[in-house]
């Protein structure tokens, strides 16, 4: 068999199962519509937040380039764990009421409830014990059961809407809550589950999910999955907001701790100015001096400079004991800021580590003890930290200290040029380096004092929210699309699966091919389904085949008897449409009915003369005549000289005489028709005739003698020629149409 024969054959097999794929097709979607409707919806929230950049953001301008202090172009993933910690998550539960969820229990799955919950729950709990246990509510009318515990080990209280349950000294008092929607039934069963605060941050930190878009861009996503799309909106907001606030006040609170350092060094500042100031103006007016010298400029030019050195080396020297002050206090657990000045971006970031490690042995402890090899793990990169930071302090307050030490060495090695001036030259310098070193510094600190109020005072964030989180109506699990096409994939290959292992367990002759590979016994006549008007056609094909491959010989008296394994094989069919055919070719034809398990075939071919008495009187013309036996004793059947007497008395008279001599399997009597015959036709039918019949021709060559016997396949696919085989044929959708409809006898 080619490919081409075979790939049709195939496609055979999937059009006639077609009904049972389509129901595992609909039966899948079915069972998805199911898993769809009897899943808990989640909705997913997402808000982005745009970080400053101190490259290219707002702070990178000349009025905002030492507002912010914390601006550096490699924090964006520090950002980030901020966004996803503790502590941040905390801040915005205190301004939601996520503490406890209540749900509706139906008999399949329970449903969250949330802005259409028809009820309100207030507690006060004072056993931790009491938020593990499962709390159920039932509303009847007026009357609430509230049930503790599982079932088979729960205790049931009653009480009715505003009055408080007592469990235990924990009271849970529940409230009828006015809705918009009238709609909404209250009576129900309800399942309550309360959360402490730990609990309820990590219930919240595994659902929530902050990332840098790339880490190009200083964009933060952040994206909040929860059972209700507006609590999942409310808290992504809720979150993005805190985190701007937070910003601000850390911010407002370095630039305060600035503020006041810078005053007090100012209002020192100012003194020492003053004073120069008065002994500048007694000088001059007691030595009557108007102008200095002008070859003093230079070196009063470098030792304002090294005096200038000299007072930021004193500032950044008293940063540098606040920091350590500040790491010694030890208070920077919670959202106390650094107060430190002298700009140590990496001293800065080692304490926000500091800070984060804290949180996470806080978390820890809620797991573990203090003794836990995690505790403990946690606590030792804490104090490395802090040795790292107590080390680099001790680092710079020694480098501070030296450069001190310099500075003064070379500023009195440049007040030394000025002994060789005269004494009043000299004076003069003196005093007027005194006072321009007080009024740059004054200047200076005046500077920084405006700029650091500007900076408290302004409750301005550099971060932005770029897009909040809105109610989604959509869903993202389920996956509704993803599901049903699984699902209608699967229902599609386990129908294909059924229809192709139904063939191989079910193994029935479908074409030719099958029974040339089955059985050793020649086919002569292949016979098509077709329309009523075009089964004379067909049969005058079969009727021509036979006579041109000399099976039977037109010009002698023939007999065929035609025979089936079993019942529904259309030997009466064949029998009736192969008379018509030859009577159509010109033959004079008898049909005699020896079937005796089938009384009808008078009945289907009501139109032929009917003689019930083979040895009556016949006036035989050129035509189809039925003689039968039913109608009057059979017993002349059991005497096979009398049977093959009156065939030899039909045969005499006509041309053809076709035997329709029942089946197989039902009687003996076939057989010995067959060897009565010339040709004996055995059908077999399509899509109906198993394989293990199709081995009897071959059984009653060798067994009885039946030499003489043909397969007849009848009902194939009009897909297949009058050879036997498929006609290459345009597949256009019309002509499937009517193939379809045939096969399937539409």
């Amino acid at each position: 068999m080619s490919g081409v024969q075979n790939i049709k054959k195939q496609l055979g097999v999937v059009i006639k199962g077609l009904p049972i794929i389509v129901l595992c097709l609909v039966l899948a979607l079915l069972f998805a519509a199911k898993i769809i409707l009897y899943t808990n919806t989640t909705y997913q929230s997402i808000a982005k937040v745009k970080l400053d950049d101190s490259k290219y953001g707002f702070s990178s301008t000349t009025m905002y380039e030492n507002f912010d202090v914390f601006s550096s172009e490699n924090y964006i993933e520090t950002e980030a764990e901020l966004l996803n910690s503790p502590l941040l998550i905390g801040m915005a539960l205190d301004s939601l009421d996520f503490d406890v969820s209540v749900y509706r229990v139906g008999s399949i799955k329970s449903t969250l409830l949330y802005e259409n919950s028809p009820i309100n729950i207030v507690y006060n709990f004072a056993s931790p014990a009491i938020y593990k246990e499962g709390i159920y509510i039932n509303v009847n009318e007026n009357t609430i059961t509230l049930t503790v515990g599982e079932e088979g080990n729960s205790v049931d209280y009653q009480s009715e809407f505003g009055k408080a349950f007592n469990i235990n000294g924990d009271s849970i008092t529940v409230f009828k809550k006015e809705l918009k929607n009238k709609n909404i039934v209250t009576n129900g069963k309800y399942k309550l589950k309360f959360y402490n605060r730990e609990d309820l941050i990590k219930d919240i930190n595994s659902r929530l999910d902050v990332k840098a878009v790339s880490k190009e861009i200083s964009i933060l996503r952040v994206v909040y999955t929860d059972e209700s799309s507006v609590r999942a909106a409310k808290f992504t907001n809720r979150l993005c907001k805190v985190y701007v606030e937070d910003y601000i006040r850390n911010k407002a609170a370095a630039a305060n701790t600035s503020v006041n350092f810078i005053q007090n060094q100012l209002a020192n500042v100012k003194q020492k100015l003053k004073r120069s100031e008065i002994d500048l103006k007694r000088f001059k007016e007691d030595n009557d001096v108007v102008n200095t010298l002008q070859e003093t400029e230079t070196g009063l030019r470098e030792i304002s400079k090294l005096k200038i050195q000299l007072i930021n080396l004193t500032i950044n020297q008293e940063s540098v004991n606040e920091l350590e002050a500040y790491i010694a206090k030890g208070d920077f657990f919670d959202q106390t800021a650094m107060s430190f000045g002298f700009g140590d971006l990496l001293m800065t970031e080692l304490v926000k580590k500091m800070q984060i490690l804290i949180g996470e042995r806080k978390d820890l402890l809620v797991l573990y003890t203090e003794d836990n090899e995690k505790v403990v793990a946690h606590q030792e990169k804490i104090n490395e930290i802090k040795r790292y930071i107590k080390e680099a302090i001790k680092s710079n307050k020694k480098e501070i200290a030296t450069k001190i030490k310099e500075a003064e060495a070379a500023l009195q090695l440049a007040e030394v040029q000025f002994k060789h001036f005269p004494e009043r030259e000299k004076n003069l310098t003196i005093l007027e380096r005194e006072f321009k070193l007080q009024e740059n510094s004054y200047n200076f600190l005046s500077e920084k004092l405006i700029e650091s109020s500007i900076s408290a005072s302004v409750e301005t964030a550099f971060h932005r929210i770029i897009q909040k989180a809105v109610v989604e109506e959509r869903a993202v699990s389920p996956n509704k699309t993803l599901i049903t096409f699984v699902f209608g994939l699967l229902g599609l290959i386990v129908g294909i699966i059924v229809v192709y292992f139904r063939a191989a367990i079910v193994k029935k002759i479908v074409d030719k091919i099958d029974l040339e590979k089955t059985s050793l016994t020649p086919i002569s006549s292949i016979v098509r389904r077709r329309k009523e008007s075009l089964i004379l056609n067909e049969f005058l094909t079969v009727g021509k085949g036979l006579t041109l491959k000399e099976f039977l010989a037109p010009k002698e008296k023939n007999v065929v008897s035609i025979v089936s394994a079993v019942e529904g094989e259309g030997k009466t069919f064949v029998a009736k449409n192969l008379g018509k055919a030859f009577v159509e070719m010109g033959y004079s034809v008898a049909i005699l009915d020896l079937d005796l398990e089938n009384p009808a075939l008078h009945n289907a071919i009501k139109e032929f003369k009917y003689i019930s008495d083979i040895s009556a009187e016949m006036s035989v013309e050129k035509g189809l005549t039925l003689f039968s036996s039913l109608n009057k004793d059979n017993s002349f059947l059991n005497n096979n000289q009398e049977v093959c007497a009156k065939i030899a008395l039909l045969k005499a008279k006509f041309d053809f005489v076709i035997i329709d001599g029942g089946s197989i399997q039902e009687s003996i009597t076939a057989i010995e028709l067959m060897k009565e015959s010339d040709l004996s036709l055995f059908v077999a039918r399509a899509n109906y005739t198993y394989f293990k019949y199709a081995l009897m021709p071959d059984i009653l060559k060798e067994e009885y003698g039946v030499n003489n016997i043909h397969f007849l396949l009848n009902d194939i696919s009009s897909s297949i020629n009058y050879t036997g085989y498929f006609s290459n044929y345009n597949l256009s959708i019309k002509h499937l149409y009517y193939r379809l409809k045939n096969y399937y006898n539409a």
